[in-house]
């Protein structure tokens, strides 16, 4: 069609961004001058007369989102939602909690998306698990039924999270900031950041063995102290 018509201007609209490109291609090898091939992004405008094609000013553009099921707009604040869940990932937590003793009653289940692979879902599942049951043994009576002092209890500065890492070892993290939408917490040693005075005591001195003075340290755990001398 390009070579039958031989038009002097080509503007390629079908399909999305990287098909118009392959379009104009098209266009360049029916013998259009690539001079005279536009390609236009969202919001560009074209004004054409008999003799000429050429760009004009932009209009402000944007998107709407249309729900295919219903064929209505989706409100930004869905959109929103929606996509802070693409980049942050979701977890659901299913338990049975028991208001007289606020216990756990029954399994647990944990399903998290976009946050760790198919491998890790266990470890994470167990690491929840964790946090829920501290949580309970350390609520305030009553508080279970009072679900808006509830979530202001779990946003406070000062609350401390255990978690455990890959080895099993527990380490305590404290909630430092709370913002809207988000928590902010420090897993740093209570020490970190602080000046530690260290006083030490010498007891003995010895010679290095042979094997120690060749490895320019101590080879066993353990100190052997049977050649020591103490100190005058």
């Amino acid at each position: 069609m390009l070579r039958l018509v031989k038009p002097k201007f080509f503007l390629p609209i079908h399909g999305e961004y990287n098909h118009v490109l392959k379009h104009s291609q098209t266009g360049i090898d029916c013998g259009i001058p690539e001079r005279n091939i536009y390609i236009l992004s969202d919001g560009e405008q074209v004004e054409i007369t008999p003799k000429t094609l050429k760009k004009v000013k932009t209009v402000k553009t944007g998107k709407t989102y249309i729900d295919n099921q219903k064929n209505k707009k989706i409100a930004n604040s869905i959109v929103m939602d929606r996509q802070t869940m693409a980049s942050e990932g979701i977890i659901m937590i299913v338990a049975q909690i028991c208001k007289a003793d606020q216990k756990i009653d029954g399994p647990i289940k944990v399903a998290s998306f976009g946050l760790v692979d198919t491998k890790q879902e266990n470890y994470l599942s167990k690491e929840i698990e964790v946090l829920l049951h501290h949580f309970l043994e350390h609520i305030k009576k009553g508080l279970l039924n009072n679900t808006k002092a509830l979530d202001e209890d779990l946003r406070k500065v000062g609350t401390m999270i255990p978690m455990e890492n890959d080895k099993g070892e527990r380490i305590n993290f404290t909630v430092i900031k709370v913002n809207d939408d988000s928590i902010m917490v420090d897993g740093n040693n209570p020490l970190c950041g602080r000046k530690v005075i260290f006083v030490l005591k010498v007891i003995t001195v010895r010679n290095p063995t042979d094997e120690e003075a060749r490895l320019g340290g101590p080879v066993d755990d353990t100190p052997n102290f049977a050649n020591a001398q103490p100190i005058q």
